[in-house]
């Protein structure tokens, strides 16, 4: 995997694939800590087949409780290092190709893939004029809506689903103060529609209309197949890592599931985020 350098920290070097390794510079954080290696993103594979007519987005708007969780330091500390590593992260990802449509995704869970996908869609949107789709892929175990203290008011998978609402406008929630808009499930709900693999690049291909990026957060790789077809309709996926909690081979075994969907690269996230 061919591979670009975008930054170090005091953590033994993780191997994603085959033997080769990055250099990296070195910088630390009490807080958070963030190291990728790059790939450049390819086209899209997924093609929407279902015609139907491209919907506007209805925005509703939720205020931010007053206590979040310390991991999202682009809302809680966003003059911070932690949160200027997510920062960096936007610029590495803008200088091999500025892919649009991204999964973050982790090995296994509690790695702290859905706070990535989080700052990094808020990091997006600090850049003028330009609005995000957070869209919510881990129907198992949903976390965006619970991270950021609302309810949605129409699921985002059912959305997906309603197949005889598709000339319906989507129903999205903005993060207040910010230009990131997520299409969230209520983690409360005792179950949700699967997604459906030609529905869901129909969707995603229609958001694209609307959107300038697309951060979805999926379930871990080696606990769910989804993540394999949301592959089908990203550009491609950052994998997170927790430092001194995943495993090297853990890491190689979720590249070579979402083969042949590209791995930008790796974001190692400090124990203490």
């Amino acid at each position: 995997m061919p591979t670009h350098e975008i930054a170090r920290y005091a953590y033994p070097i993780i191997e994603v694939a085959g033997s080769e390794e990055p250099a990296f510079r070195e910088k630390r954080s009490r807080s958070s800590t963030l190291r990728l290696s790059l790939c450049a993103p390819t086209e899209l594979k997924a093609e929407a087949i279902t015609p139907w007519r491209r919907p506007a987005t209805v925005v509703e708007r939720a205020e931010l409780p007053e206590k979040l969780g310390d991991d999202l330091v682009m809302l809680t500390a966003p003059n911070s290092i932690a949160a200027t590593s997510y920062r960096l992260l936007r610029h590495r990802l803008m200088s091999v190709g500025n892919p649009r449509i991204l999964a973050i995704s982790s090995a296994g869970p509690n790695e702290g893939k859905s706070a990535c996908a989080v700052n990094l869609a808020l990091a997006l949107g600090e850049e003028l004029g330009t609005r995000v789709a957070l869209l919510e892929g881990n129907l198992q175990r949903p976390s965006l809506a619970k991270k950021l203290g609302f309810v949605p008011t129409v699921c985002f998978a059912e959305q997906v689903a309603n197949v005889d609402g598709m000339t319906r406008p989507w129903v999205m929630t903005q993060i207040d103060g910010t230009r990131v808009e997520v299409g969230a499930v209520d983690p409360a709900a005792s179950e949700h529609p699967k997604f459906d693999r030609t529905l869901l690049a129909d969707a995603i291909k229609d958001l694209r209309t609307e959107y300038d990026y697309i951060v979805i957060d999926t379930p871990a790789v080696l606990e769910s197949a989804d993540v394999n077809l949301i592959g089908e309709s990203v550009q491609g996926v950052v994998l997170v890592a927790r430092a001194k909690k995943t495993r090297r081979r853990d890491l190689r075994a979720a590249v070579d599931q979402l083969a042949p969907t590209p791995v930008f690269g790796l974001a190692l996230i400090d124990g203490t985020a």
